[in-house]
């Protein structure tokens, strides 16, 4: 997807305008001490940390940003800007540009680059990718024998400068591009690598940021982008969610993740300055990758090269210039663990040069200390296991491929679907793989040798799987009568939606046995979500929706809930952060358009509701509170009995995210990204007039969190009204207590004619979970039976909600419904 945005009025203005006041006035460099390693996990939320070094915080921030900090007892020690502290020699020529030892111009970048692919035509394009927040172009040189053919061979990329104040890999990445192309069909190894690899480099990932001081000079450069967000902490996060800094992804953000998902990356690199150090994954968190042996090793054979062509003293920072990235500083949304976690891409951060900004004069010797570093660093792709994978006509299949007892934590890497071929990096030894695609029969090949000479090919042709066809039929659950027009679906699947007929019947046809999650919606019943395994023994799905007799979707007005704050709650449609409603299109949220502010207690409140005899409370939400060790920020839910004088705390069928430091309570805290189903036993207020509360909170510290959205709130009955008793009845009580956890009492009766009576419980699928048969003193009018919670086979079940009935002879009791929390 292309991003063409307007050029801004600072391409407009004569080069050198901004130079040295830009940085100055938007964004501060400064260190400060801490106490221990353990507040960067907070501090890395607020301020865009660039190093750390004993217990010293070098970091950027803009003036909002810098504020917060200071507000939480930081002294700041400000330091000069990075990119003014010296004025670099500008080249005058594309000539003297490629003499490689001066900066060039934007002009002369775009010239340089376009040029490539002019003087190279079979063996270079230009990708355009799309433009910077100022309209400035993000460029890819891809690079191969064929440029125009997609082949069975490793895509591989690098890209530099996305700190834009970090210039050093800019320009090194522009004398590889002409290294290779100019070295093709002369020097050996070049040519295999083009002839074998497909390479893309994108030299400069922040144009906006590196020409700050205007297009002419790179004095003056930016960390951030022209929106003043560190490109670098912008991307979804493993741990942390689509948005860990709080922004709207960027416009480079999205260039870069459009680029990766449009190809099949296996091996990348970004360069950065400020230090001389290989970084690998994670950074995110402590954990190690499954591959950490292998990242241990091509970083260390990056460092070692280094050494074997630069001065004493160059790339031996930390572990003699390597290092985790989580034990230097932890980060969250960096590129590297992006491409890790979400492409299945091999990616490291090299920080090329303790200086960001390096001296013109310089640019040549670094160029001699990296040089071989990042051609052998280019040719790990040579080794592992590789092959295609394709049906049993030769058609090439999108298929994932496993390492059997080693891979984890998205570690799995999968085929290119338009050839079917795939590229797994390994160390030398020997692996068993697992290839799955979906409507196929994985297949697990063993005793793979990988060596240190090159790549083992193992190719795959995968049968196809028998499949199955779900029929089954939705009804109301309170009268059993079928619901026409209902939707079926199965979520992140292949197979699209249907809809059920006048009889409440439908059909989803050619489906894999496995575990899926089910959603099924119709106007006027609660939407029901449910992970249901399907197999040729259960392939008959029925599903059961409640009519909410209360239920809010606010599509034509606010229904009738109110905020205690006018800047606080808002109903309407969302426009922030990609959020979408849940149905329809409007929901309550705490911002529609953006971020909550801090110092924040805004209460929505429901308008009066009375209930019934054994209600819930339902609602979907989802949800990007400021947290990290300790939840800062988040919200919960209340509940009134005398008109809204006064609050309790209720709590959600399984419980709460944890304590909110905001509300100083249970609450939800973090990032929810999906919408979610919301439960809320409200039997202890049966028959009695309530008003609901959702309460928010922040504290002072805050950070660009989009806050709660919630759609389709409901009330909805569990039970009906039990008929007087009559001959050859069961009569079954309400569990107590309900919701339970450990134990719950079942209390029935039955006539006299009855004997041996079965108590039994299901789930939500209707499988039978536990069958009860011995009670005391069965003879007596009131029978009582206890439930542990365990199934058959003495195992605790899972949270939620079960059925139960009492059985005899021919006899059945009407179905009640109790809710399970875990121990």
């Amino acid at each position: 997807m292309k991003h063409a945005l307007f050029f801004s009025l600072i391409l407009l203005i004569a080069s050198g305008l901004y130079a040295s006041t830009t940085p100055a006035a938007q964004e501060i460099y400064f260190s400060f001490e801490i106490t221990a390693k353990s507040e960067l996990q907070q501090l890395t939320r607020i301020v865009s940390i660039d190093n750390v070094r004993g217990n010293t915080v070098y970091a950027y921030a803009n003036p909002e940003e810098l504020n917060e900090l200071e507000a939480l007892g930081y002294e700041i020690i400000k330091l000069p800007h990075p990119g003014s502290l010296y004025e670099p020699r500008m080249a005058q020529t594309i000539g003297e540009a490629r003499q490689w030892d001066y900066y060039p111009t934007y002009d002369q970048y775009l010239t340089m680059m376009y040029q490539f692919a002019t003087d190279y035509p079979t063996l270079c394009r230009i990708e355009d990718a799309g433009n910077s927040v100022d309209g400035r172009k993000l460029l890819f040189a891809v690079i191969s024998d064929n440029i125009s053919i997609e082949e069975d061979e490793p895509e591989f990329m690098y890209t530099a400068t996305m700190h834009g104040d970090e210039t050093t890999g800019y320009v090194l990445m522009l004398r590889l591009i002409d290294y290779l192309l100019s070295g093709y069909g002369f020097d050996p190894e070049v040519t295999e690598m083009v002839n074998e690899i497909e390479i893309w480099i994108n030299p400069l990932a922040n144009p906006d940021g590196t020409y700050a001081g205007g297009n002419n000079t790179v004095y003056g450069a930016t960390r951030y982008n022209a929106n003043w967000v560190d490109l670098n902490r912008n991307f979804p996060d493993p741990e942390d969610g689509p948005h860990p800094d709080g922004h709207a992804w960027q416009p480079e953000t999205i260039i870069m993740m459009d680029i990766a998902e449009a190809n099949s990356f296996i091996h990348s690199a970004n360069f950065h300055g400020g230090a001389e150090v290989v970084n690998y994954p994670w950074d995110t968190w402590a954990v190690l990758h499954a591959d950490d042996d292998w990242y241990i090793d091509i970083s260390r054979a990056y460092a070692d090269t280094v050494h074997l062509y630069a001065p004493a003293g160059y790339m031996t920072y930390l572990n003699n210039g390597i290092t985790n990235g989580y034990a230097w500083y932890t980060i969250s949304g960096g590129r590297q663990d992006y491409m890790n976690w979400f492409q299945a891409c091999r990616e490291v951060t090299l920080e090329i040069s303790n200086t960001k900004l390096l001296p013109e004069s310089q640019l040549d010797a670094h160029w001699t200390y990296n040089k071989r570093s990042m051609i052998k660093y280019i040719q790990n792709v040579y080794y592992g296991i590789r092959g295609i994978v394709t049906d049993s006509l030769g058609n090439p299949l999108d298929a994932m491929i496993t390492i059997v007892d080693h891979d984890f934590d998205n570690s799995e890497v999968f085929t290119d679907p338009d050839l079917g071929n795939y590229h797994r990096m390994l160390s030398p030894g020997v692996y068993d793989i697992t290839v799955s695609s979906y409507g196929f029969i994985p297949q697990t090949i063993t005793n793979i040798t990988v060596v240190d000479t090159g790549a083992t090919r193992v190719d795959v042709e995968l049968q196809e799987a028998q499949t199955i066809d779900i029929t089954g039929t939705v009804r109301d659950g309170d009268t059993s009568a079928p619901i026409g027009n209902a939707i079926v679906e199965i979520m992140d699947s292949v197979h699209t939606p249907v809809q059920t007929d006048f009889s409440g019947a439908y059909a989803i046809y050619n489906v894999v046995e496995g575990t899926y999650t089910f959603k099924v919606s119709a106007d006027g019943y609660s939407t029901l979500t449910e992970d249901i395994t399907v197999t040729e023994d259960n392939h008959i799905i029925d599903f059961d929706l409640f009519a909410p007799y209360l239920f809010w979707d606010f599509e034509q007005n606010d229904g009738g809930f109110t905020s205690n704050d006018p800047s606080g709650w808002q109903w309407g449609e969302p426009s922030a952060g990609g959020i979408t409603a849940y149905s329809g299109i409007k929901v309550w949220a705490t911002n529609l358009s953006g971020f909550y502010v801090d110092n924040a207690h805004w209460y929505l409140d429901s308008p009066a509701i009375q209930l019934g005899n054994n209600p819930m409370l339902e609602f979907y939400h989802l949800y990007n509170f400021e947290a990290g060790t300790t939840m800062w920020d988040g919200g919960n839910v209340s509940i009134s009995t005398n008109g809204g004088s006064s609050f309790g705390l209720l709590t959600p069928v399984g419980g709460y995210d944890g304590n909110i430091s905001a509300l100083g309570e249970q609450g939800y805290g973090g990032t929810r990204d999906e919408w979610t189903l919301a439960q809320f036993s409200l039997e202890s207020y049966k028959n009695q007039e309530i008003v609901l509360r959702w309460h928010f909170g922040s504290d002072y510290s805050q950070h660009n969190y989009y806050g709660w959205y919630i759609d389709d709130v409901a009330i909805i009955e569990l039970v009906g009204v039990n008929d007087p008793p009559h001959e050859n009845e069961l009569i079954l009580q309400q569990n107590f207590p309900n919701p339970f956890r450990g134990f719950t009492t079942i209390t029935f009766s039955m006539s006299e004619n009855l004997k041996d009576p079965i108590l039994k419980i299901y789930n939500l699928k209707g499988q039978l979970v536990k069958s009860l048969t011995s009670f005391p003193n069965p003879s007596l009018g009131m029978i009582e039976a206890v439930w542990d919670g365990k199934d058959e086979k003495g195992k605790e079940v899972s949270a939620g909600l079960y059925f139960y009935q009492i059985q005899s002879k021919n006899y059945s009791s009407e179905i009640k419904k109790m809710i399970y929390l875990q121990k």
